[in-house]
């Protein structure tokens, strides 16, 4: 499959990953796509010449004075800030292949049109021929490259759409309508008042639009209502363009990735996370794997490795991908592991190595030896103040005390809960009875401390939730975890995934001896993130154990959208205000 999906993959309005054939013969197909290409040239070169005629009017004057180039020019452009910006807006998402810019490129041609012969009626004028024959060939291209824009619309911004082009005109123009009442200088019929208010709104971005004789107002006034109808008209466009949001809910699809968590969940440490409830499951036809994603400003961010059968991890992505090119989504996958990344590499993303994860193998771990000292007296500390480790599977902590964990819990959170590729956040979720939860208490039975571990297939846990009372002792959550270890090593349980650490290899080498000039920068960078975000604080927290360092990495398609997936992330990850899960 081509790595330009949104481009070239056509894909059906009428379900998920169902793919479409642009009809017809190789020319044919050729041709649509040639013609594609060139209604979105023209539509941005037109929004460029009409900002540039908007702002420099001697170039407009210029224009008019050339016999062919009037035609040429005028056909689509006109000199006005409002309408170069729509038209740019419209370039943009006839380059997305968007159904919604298909629509309104006709819409607006073909009024331009309509306009031409209704000026030349008025005026008692002849057109030129030259300037209908080149709104008549932008049409053409546009209904021969039809078949190529088949991104599906959002039905929030249509309706979004709907309500500032339909609502929001209606009510400025009541508004628009008693300034004009208000600060005429002359008399005029009613009807005449309520023109002027929509023609002023208009003109910002219709050239053709005719004002009625007789009505006089102060500049400012027309000045008030052409600023408002650009608003309008730029909010119109551009929620129309907005990508298509996904459901953001697992529904059904819940039972079906357990299903495949327990069967082939054994893989990835990260895949009981795909349950979170703010996710959506893609599934390869046969069932067997899926692909597990959240949208967020036009970014589907994925986690972790495909869940289910590795066999099946291809299907499952191209399903992905064809449900991308669906909606013109940017393709973004976070913390994959390895196989995962070769996978998508397959698919045609690129791949960059972003950070660790620390995982303990149990048979290895000890606190024996020098390079754990600190951590061996930290939990020395901890266990002769009288502290207590209780650890039990969920289904078995009484419902009282349940509650009880769950409220501290909430109660010791710092900020935002942040957390989506290594977080779940359903302490007391009756759906979660296998998952782990381990407590510290102080000797007279006060709560010190919960740490919570998801599965990893049948033989390991993964870290969920760490939380401590303010005042607990050092070395509490360090006796924590170490006791964690020992519950693995008694019950059958091989490894333990702790967190997620972001560019490890700068914070471990950055501030060595020998460490080079870009290094050094790139880690005083981090340090300096780290203020906020505690990036060198996690991964500090992590290192005392000694633990085995996995790398995960991020896929993305182009460079160019590393910036727009980076926000997106940051947003899904909580450390910037996002979207409500």
């Amino acid at each position: 499959m081509s790595t330009d999906v949104r481009s070239e993959v056509q894909v059906a309005p009428a379900g998920r990953g169902e793919t479409q054939r642009d009809p017809g013969g190789r020319v044919l197909r050729t041709a649509r796509g040639v013609a594609a290409r060139a209604t979105t040239w023209v539509f941005l070169l037109s929004g460029l010449l009409s900002l540039a005629m908007a702002v420099h009017a001697p170039l407009s004057d210029r224009a008019q004075s050339v016999p062919f180039v009037v035609d040429l020019v005028f056909a689509t452009s006109w000199p006005s800030l409002g309408y170069g910006t729509v038209l740019l807006l419209l370039a943009r998402s006839l380059h997305q292949r968007k159904r919604a810019a298909w629509w309104t490129a006709v819409v607006v041609t073909t009024l331009n049109a309509l306009f031409n012969v209704l000026w030349g009626a008025l005026e008692q004028v002849t057109l030129p021929l030259g300037l209908l024959s080149v709104q008549l060939v932008v049409l053409g291209l546009l209904a021969l490259a039809r078949p190529r824009f088949a991104v599906l619309p959002s039905r929030l911004g249509v309706r979004q759409a709907l309500r500032i082009g339909g609502g929001a005109f209606a009510a400025w123009l009541v508004v628009g309508t008693a300034l004009v009442v208000a600060t005429q200088e002359s008399a005029g019929a009613v009807v005449d008042r309520v023109w002027y208010a929509a023609a002023g709104t208009l003109v910002s971005v219709d050239s053709f639009v005719i004002f009625p004789d007789g009505v006089l107002v102060p500049g400012w006034v027309d000045v008030a209502l052409n600023a408002a109808g650009t608003v309008l008209v730029l909010l119109t466009t551009w929620f129309l363009f907005q990508p298509a949001a996904d459901p953001a809910a697992l529904g059904a699809d819940e039972e079906r990735l357990r299903h495949l968590l327990a069967t082939e969940g054994d893989g990835d440490a990260l895949g009981y996370f795909n349950l979170r409830r703010d996710k959506t499951a893609v599934f390869a036809p046969n069932g067997r794997a899926a692909v597990v994603h959240r949208v967020v400003g036009g970014v589907s961010v994925a986690s972790g490795d495909p869940v289910g059968n590795e066999t099946s991890w291809p299907a499952a992505v191209e399903e992905w991908r064809r449900q991308l090119a669906a909606h013109a989504w940017v393709p973004a996958v976070v913390g994959t592991s390895e196989a995962g990344a070769a996978v998508y590499h397959r698919a045609g993303l690129q791949v960059l190595e972003v950070g660790d994860e620390a995982v303990l193998d149990v048979s290895t771990f000890s606190l024996e030896g020098r390079a754990v000292r600190s951590l061996r007296q930290a939990v020395n500390r901890a266990r002769r103040s009288g502290t207590q480790v209780t650890i039990r599977r969920q289904r078995d902590v009484p419902e009282t005390e349940l509650e009880e964990i769950a409220g501290s819990a909430a109660v010791w959170r710092e900020g935002r809960e942040r957390g989506f590729s290594m977080a779940l956040g359903r302490l007391g979720d009756e759906a979660d009875p296998d998952l782990l939860v381990a407590t510290a208490r102080a000797a007279g039975g006060e709560l010190l401390a919960v740490l919570t571990f998801v599965p990893w297939g049948g033989h390991g846990v993964s870290l969920d939730l760490m939380r401590r009372h303010p005042e607990a002792p050092n070395g509490t959550v360090e006796l924590v975890v170490t006791d964690v270890v020992a519950f693995a090593r008694e019950n059958a349980l091989a490894r333990i995934s702790l967190n997620f650490a972001v560019f490890r290899s700068v914070f471990d080498r950055g501030s060595r001896l020998g460490a080079g000039p870009v290094l050094r920068l790139w880690y005083r960078v981090l340090v300096a993130f780290s203020r906020a975000w505690q990036l060198e604080q996690l991964y500090r927290s992590n290192a005392k154990y000694q633990p085995r360092w996995v790398p995960r990495f991020v896929c993305f398609e182009r460079t160019a959208d590393l910036p727009r997936i980076g926000l997106a992330v940051a947003r899904v990850e909580q450390f910037l205000p996002g979207p409500r899960s």
